[in-house]
């Protein structure tokens, strides 16, 4: 789970639990927030004390962690500075995790970049006009889902993930998108939020048919180059492919460059990295309903993103 809160100048706080180079056009569009650090660097290192806050109150933060189970790592940044680290059970900062359902957001990100290139027209563009029949054989109503949908998991497919087990009933299946497409839909696309790992998968696959290229080449060039990271690894589905809806595994360190990225509205030090404009449009609510889970009051979903409005943040849920 990564939360970034919208405003320059708050912390981004990044918890990573065990299940849990290019840039997108020439450096312009705008000006860089002020303080914009150059995430391609090291960390620069300090304290909470040294920016006023209580120290206290963030050693009782670690502690409450620690005693989470499945907790692996707690990082915050704040100002642009990496002010507390700590690993727990068998992690250290080298420690890979499997981020699961934080790699949505990553794909989320990548539609931005693909759409700022002009490989996808813009959200509205379907599935019929980006992927051929020998890929995926899609029927009519399934032809007129938009990438939109797909980014708010209301594709309207036949899908029910409440459990672990339906996940690896997908993940264990020879056919992942014929898993998906066979059954009759639900109902019509765009009618309702379901919580869709397989559906995220089939936008990975229009994504890269949208480029024409592979998912790990694009995110590499667009996005992992000019971010600094380099050791990640993204779980194979067959036939060259990686799982959109749950396959990245990064270290703690370069998730909270992920959240720094988007705390600087798209900027790394003096370069623009993500399209003008993505943070916002991605993290906008796009929904009326909400929940409420431990101290968030008030979560709904964004585009491939959880959105906080109650704290005006907005975070990755893997």
């Amino acid at each position: 789970m990564r939360i970034t809160h919208r405003r320059a100048g708050h912390s981004v706080f990044l918890l990573c639990a065990a299940l849990l180079s290019g840039s997108c056009g020439d450096g312009g569009f705008g000006v860089p927030p002020d303080g914009a650090v150059d995430l391609r660097l090291s960390w620069s290192e300090s304290t909470p004390a040294a920016h006023g806050l209580d120290p206290a109150a963030f050693e009782a933060t670690a502690d409450l962690a620690g005693e989470q189970e499945r907790m692996r790592s707690l990082l915050v940044v704040h100002q642009g500075e990496l002010i507390l680290e700590r690993y727990f059970g068998p992690a250290i900062a080298a420690f890979m995790h499997d981020v699961r359902s934080v790699t949505k957001s990553i794909i989320s990100t990548l539609v931005g970049f693909a759409i700022a290139d002009g490989h996808i027209t813009s959200v509205d563009q379907t599935l019929g006009e980006i992927i051929p029949q020998n890929v995926a054989v899609l029927r009519a109503e399934q032809q007129s889902i938009t990438i939109e949908h797909l980014l708010t998991m209301s594709g309207r497919f036949a899908w029910d993930e409440s459990t672990p087990a339906a996940y690896t009933a997908w993940r264990n299946s020879r056919d992942y998108l014929a898993y998906l497409l066979d059954p009759a839909m639900a109902d019509a696309p765009g009618a309702a939020f379901e919580y869709n790992s397989a559906a995220v998968h089939l936008l990975g696959i229009a994504l890269e048919e949208a480029i024409g290229g592979s998912l790990t080449d694009y995110a590499a060039v667009k996005l992992f180059a000019p971010l600094g990271i380099g050791v990640r690894t993204w779980e194979e589905m067959g036939s060259n492919r990686v799982n959109g809806g749950a396959g990245l595994d990064l270290q703690a360190r370069d998730l909270a460059r992920l959240g720094q990225l988007f705390l600087q509205d798209g900027w790394s030090g003096n370069e623009r990295v993500l399209p003008p404009g993505w943070a916002d449009e991605a993290s906008a609510p796009r929904f009326t309903w909400s929940f409420g889970f431990g101290p968030i009051p008030t979560i709904t979903y964004g585009y491939l993103w959880w959105v906080d409005q109650a704290n005006d943040a907005y975070f990755a849920w893997g």
